[in-house]
C-alpha cells in the first residue's frame, strides 16, 4: 500500500482554515455550541488506518471515516491513480445514459449477487432507501393495474433498524437509549437477540397492517443492527418473515451495509 503525503500547509494557514471552518461549515451529527469559542479539530492527513490532526496528534480511525466509508484505508496510491485516469477520460455523466465503469462494475456486483441482475447507483444509503420506497409503491400500482394506487403504500419496518437521515428514512426507524445491562445476571446481547427475532410479533404486525383499505407495499430491514451493537438477525426469523411477506404479496428489501447484503436465502422480491 502506498503512503499518503504529509500535510505541507504552514501552521498559520491551517489555523486560518480552521477559523473558516468554524465560521462557515455546518457539521454533521455534532453540537456546534463548543465551536463558538474554539474551532473544531482539523484532520489534515491519513495513512493506512490512521489520521493526523492540525496539532500533529495521530489517531487510529476505527470507524472508516466516521461512517464506514473509508474502509480501504487512507493513502491508497493505486486507487488515487485509477481515479485520476478516469477523471481525465470521463469524470461524470447523468445516470440516464450509460458509461463504461458503471456497466462493468454492475456486472461485477451482480456476478456475486444470486437472484439479482440489475444495479441502481445512488449517492448514499438514505437516497437508495428513498428510491426503494418509490419502487415498491410503483410495483404495487403496476401489479394491480392501477387499482392499488394510493392504497398499498405502507412500508413495514423494524423498531431497531437504521435507514438514513432523510425525512422519510427517519420515519422508518425507532431508536432509543440502550442499557448496557438489563441486570447483573443477564447479558443484554442475548436479551436483544430474542426480542428482535420475535417472529410472532412480526406476523401480528403484517396481518394488522394488511387489513382495511391500506396495505403494506414493502418490508424494509437490516440484517446486522449496528445501532444495537451489531446484533445479527436470525436466519430462521428472516426466512419466516420472507414467507409471510410472500403470503401478503409484500416485496422485501434489505438495507445492509455492514454485511454487504450477503445472507443465505435472502432475496429482494417474492
Amino acid at each position: 500500500m502506498g503512503q499518503s503525503k504529509e500535510n505541507t500547509l504552514p501552521a498559520s494557514q491551517i489555523e486560518q482554515t480552521a477559523i473558516k471552518d468554524q465560521q462557515h461549515v455546518w457539521h454533521h451529527l455534532i453540537q456546534h455550541k463548543p465551536f463558538e469559542e474554539t474551532p473544531p479539530m482539523m484532520v489534515v492527513s491519513g495513512e493506512g488506518m490512521r489520521v493526523k490532526t492540525d496539532t500533529g496528534a495521530e489517531y487510529l480511525d476505527a470507524v472508516s471515516g466516521a461512517v464506514w466509508t473509508v474502509n480501504v484505508g487512507y493513502g491508497r496510491e493505486r486507487i488515487a491513480k485509477a481515479v485520476y485516469e478516469q477523471t481525465k477520460t470521463m469524470n461524470f455523466f447523468s445516470g440516464c445514459m450509460g458509461n463504461i465503469p458503471a456497466a462493468e462494475y454492475a456486472q461485477m456486483l451482480t456476478d456475486v449477487m444470486p437472484g439479482l441482475d440489475r444495479v441502481y447507483y445512488s449517492n448514499s444509503g438514505s437516497e437508495a432507501n428513498e428510491k426503494g420506497y418509490k419502487i415498491v409503491r410503483q410495483l404495487a400500482y403496476q401489479k394491480s393495474g392501477g387499482k392499488e394506487h394510493g392504497k398499498k403504500h405502507k412500508i413495514l419496518y423494524r423498531d431497531r433498524d437504521y435507514h438514513g437521515t432523510t425525512i422519510t428514512a427517519q420515519t422508518l426507524r425507532g431508536l432509543w437509549p440502550d442499557l448496557y445491562k438489563a441486570n447483573e445476571d443477564n447479558d443484554i446481547y442475548k436479551i436483544v437477540s430474542v426480542a428482535i427475532n420475535d417472529i410472532a410479533d412480526f406476523e401480528a404486525k403484517i396481518k394488522k397492517y394488511n387489513t382495511g383499505k391500506y396495505k403494506t407495499a414493502g418490508f424494509l430491514h437490516e440484517i446486522v443492527l449496528m445501532n444495537f451493537g451489531g446484533v445479527l438477525l436470525g436466519k430462521d426469523y428472516l426466512q419466516k418473515a420472507y414467507e409471510l411477506c410472500a403470503a401478503f404479496d409484500t416485496p422485501t428489501f434489505c438495507d445492509e451495509i455492514q454485511s454487504c447484503m450477503w445472507y443465505p436465502g435472502m432475496f429482494l422480491y417474492n
